[in-house]
């Protein structure tokens, strides 16, 4: 299935060329010439012309035929605008990840402050040009938390206006604001809607935790698999159903683990994710199992993985592009505050839905 990359190279020589821009690095405002540039970024030409492509829909550059390229007159002469430039730090692979990037990015540019994104990646904090960056008077830092705990950088940036997206699973408090999935009301939502149609032996499936993650009950009470447990577990007891079972899977031993699982006979099998219950959905058919009717699926992110299906699958849809707004509108104006989101539930075959 169709994975995206982690950053287009197109998408990366945009950031270098909007950050020298707003930084004033062209003082003639005059950019080198299209066959110069790509020579420069080692990239091809068709790549190249995509990323001035971006640039010139951003406003920030105009082409003029048979002269060159210019940053647009219209920017403030004598002004550096590196104060509009916004450090984003996320994962940028995957079907999740990557829609979630795109919609951020254009709420920036709503508000004419421009990301410079940087893959979530340890190995990006050691770099000189990351210091310098986060040195200068940018506006501030948008990152996604997952893992935070690994390389707490804002800790020695507390000065910067800063948001943590979706998840903060380190201990304490973020050191700024946050917009952050409510993972527990959609444990419950999800729950609630099994329960509801008659589903009583409920399993949940996660994937296993690296071995260097802090075991730490201030860990396991931040973390996505656990706050969804919480809320699985509180719509159980409202209904007085059996106790929740749950289960680490790894998917790169094939899919025997899960046709083991699913042999023990639950009618209602959460999964952490849509990539684990396309695989469930594939471990069932290889026993003789069916969804819906031996058992109702779903899974978190609502990715193709479960709606390109032959039986597209229930999914808890985050609302990634409400998560970005209120970012923006966090960073915008210096809120430490926390805001929860609540997800939704994408109701299809699986659980008996319209699809």
């Amino acid at each position: 299935m169709y994975n995206r990359k982690k950053q287009l190279k197109s998408e990366a020589v945009a950031d270098e060329l909007r950050r020298k821009i707003l930084s004033g690095g062209f003082p003639d405002k005059r950019l080198p010439r299209k066959d110069e540039l790509t020579e420069y970024f080692q990239v091809s030409q068709k790549t190249m012309e995509a990323a001035l492509k971006m640039l010139t829909a951003e406003g920030l550059i105009r082409g003029v035929k048979g002269t060159g390229i210019f940053v647009n007159g219209e920017l403030p002469k004598d002004i550096n605008l590196t104060h509009r430039l916004v450090m984003v730090v996320m994962p940028l692979s995957g079907h999740y990840y990557g829609d979630f990037y795109e919609g951020l990015r254009e709420e920036l540019l709503k508000t004419n402050l421009y990301p410079v994104s940087y893959h979530k990646d340890d190995s990006l904090f050691r770099l000189a040009s990351v210091t310098t960056f986060l040195s200068a008077p940018i506006k501030g830092v948008l990152y996604h938390g997952l893992s935070y705990w690994r390389n707490p950088f804002l800790d020695k940036w507390r000065n910067l206006k800063s948001v943590v997206m979706d998840l903060f699973d380190a201990e304490g408090v973020p050191p700024g604001g946050a917009a952050l999935v409510d993972y527990e009301a959609g444990g419950y939502l999800l729950a609630k809607h099994f329960l509801e149609q008659g589903r009583r032996r409920l399993v949940f499936l996660h994937h296993q935790l690296p071995e260097d993650v802090p075991m730490t009950p201030e860990f396991l009470k931040n973390h996505m698999p656990g706050l969804l447990k919480n809320g699985i577990r509180r719509a159980i007891r409202e209904f007085g159903a059996c106790p929740l079972q749950d289960h680490a899977v790894n998917l790169a031993s094939g899919t025997e683990p899960l046709e083991n699982i699913l042999k023990k006979r639950y009618d209602g099998v959460i999964c952490v994710s849509d990539h684990i219950a396309y695989w469930t959905g594939i471990a069932a058919e290889r026993i003789g199992m069916k969804y819906p009717e031996d058992f109702f699926l779903s899974g978190c992110f609502n990715t193709p993985w479960s709606r390109n299906t032959v039986k597209p699958i229930s999914s808890l849809d985050l609302n990634a592009p409400e998560v970005s707004r209120i970012a923006v509108e966090l960073l915008n104006s210096g809120s430490s505050d926390i805001i929860k989101i609540k997800p939704r539930i994408v109701r299809r075959q699986s659980t008996g839905g319209p699809e």
